[in-house]
């Protein structure tokens, strides 16, 4: 009982300092971290996501099979616009085989938005081996979408004293 209470306060404490969620599922499955990617796929930055100016970490569990190939995709954590992009390009990464029938990566896709006094629209892309992608949106300044913002409502009928 005291090692449960000792690791739920570990697990409060990482996520209330670092915004970290440890996934405790993830203990149960075996991780084999040390096989290399043969194929790997960068997912685009997203176009609504962009429009916004919106940043993102996501975190995604892939189960691939014993010839390398991802058969599921679970999105761990991550803003609701990119989950979509990841899973499309998850499904096509390509892993070495293996005798083991199943196995579990985890996968980590950081998308950065950042405004800069260019004048064109780029995208950079890098991998970091052997999981992660990191994928950096530069709109030019004068490019940005001017979102208006709502109108405040104002009531400007007085009130009647009676």
């Amino acid at each position: 009982m005291r090692k449960f209470l000792f690791f739920a306060s570990l697990n409060l404490a990482l996520m209330i300092l670092f915004g970290v969620y440890v996934n405790a599922q993830n203990f149960e499955k075996p991780q084999t971290e040390l096989s290399s990617v043969i194929e790997a796929t960068a997912p685009n930055f997203p176009s609504s996501a962009a429009s916004l100016g919106l940043s993102s970490k996501i975190s995604a569990e892939v189960r691939v099979d014993s010839e390398g190939k991802v058969t599921n995709i679970k999105i761990i954590s991550g803003h609701p616009l990119f989950k979509w992009e990841v899973e499309r390009v998850s499904d096509l990464w390509l892993f070495e085989t293996s005798t083991e029938k199943v196995r579990y990566f985890n996968l980590f896709f950081d998308f950065i938005f950042v405004k800069y006094d260019g004048k064109e629209d780029k995208q950079v892309i890098s991998f970091k081996p052997p999981f992660a992608v990191k994928i950096v949106k530069m709109v030019p300044l004068k490019e940005l979408p001017r979102i208006p913002h709502p109108p405040a409502i104002i009531n400007l009928k007085k009130k009647s004293s009676k």
